[in-house]
């Protein structure tokens, strides 16, 4: 049986794109792209010039500056801000604060608040000790209560009350701990030498708002006393009321009130007091 002869296949012809022929058309389209971006509105340019009649010239220091720096002018230049953000209680005159010194840290090129800055040129190391939130008061101590004067500046106690109690007998009781001594008799500064001279009648301590009135109502009603901590103890105390009753081992006998009844799992019979909590009958 003959065989169909053979079909021959031709190679396909790649025809080559010329480039050439496209040049003036991107040229065209390159010209036109370059000239729209010419016209093209600048919108930076535009808010700028929108803008600025509402720009204001404030007084910045070019340096960060630390809390208590005196302000001197080569550390201040002139930057722009904006009119409608410029808060009254800036800076708007540093010259106005000549001499002044700053009451805050002040982060550079940023416009200062009247409040960072004080007039006030008689600072010490008591109000500058003094934190935001934070207050400085005066108690009346004696050998005693100061523990014989080693509770110093830069020291930390515990303040404690000593009075009679409601039920009768002496009552101790911690109103504040941790508490930071600024100066003791006027004395701010932390100082090696020590003698029966040094003892200080009074001792400022550094509280919160609320300490300092828990202290100042507590020393019309008892007396006051320190207890000194050490130099890295800032565990807090355990123990924060003391009366006669518990150092005598004298337990006050109270009538427990029955709210209510109940068998737990393990089958016995429990109750519930009035200090809420079940107790085994």
């Amino acid at each position: 049986m003959n065989k169909p002869p053979k079909t021959i296949k031709r190679p396909v012809r790649i025809r080559r794109c010329n480039f050439k022929q496209y040049i003036p058309f991107l040229l065209l389209v390159f010209i036109f792209l370059f000239f729209l971006m010419l016209t093209k509105p600048n919108p930076s340019s535009q808010n700028a010039e929108l803008n600025e009649n509402d720009l204001i010239m404030l007084p910045v220091p070019t340096r960060s500056l630390a809390k208590g720096e005196k302000i001197t002018n080569k550390d201040w230049t002139l930057m722009k801000w904006s009119r409608s953000k410029a808060s009254a209680h800036y800076v708007f005159d540093i010259q106005d604060y000549e001499g002044a010194a700053t009451t805050t840290f002040l982060p550079k090129y940023m416009p200062v608040l009247q409040s960072a800055l004080t007039k006030t040129t008689d600072l010490n190391a008591v109000v500058e000790g003094i934190p935001e939130s934070m207050r400085a008061i005066t108690v009346k101590v004696d050998a005693e209560s100061a523990v014989e004067g080693w509770a110093r500046s830069g020291n930390y106690v515990d303040v404690i009350v000593i009075r009679e109690s409601r039920s009768g007998g002496p009552e101790a009781k911690v109103i504040a701990e941790n508490v930071k001594i600024l100066s003791a008799g006027r004395v701010a500064t932390q100082s090696s030498s020590y003698s029966s001279a040094q003892l200080p009648a009074t001792i400022t301590i550094l509280v919160s708002q609320e300490e300092a009135l828990k202290i100042k109502t507590a020393a019309s009603i008892g007396k006051l006393t320190f207890a000194l901590r050490g130099v890295t103890d800032n565990t807090p105390t355990t123990t924060t009321n003391m009366n006669q009753n518990i150092v005598l081992g004298i337990k006050k006998e109270t009538k427990k009130i029955i709210k209510g009844h109940a068998k737990g799992p393990d089958g016995k019979k429990y109750v519930l007091t009035d200090s809420g909590k079940w107790e085994q009958e």
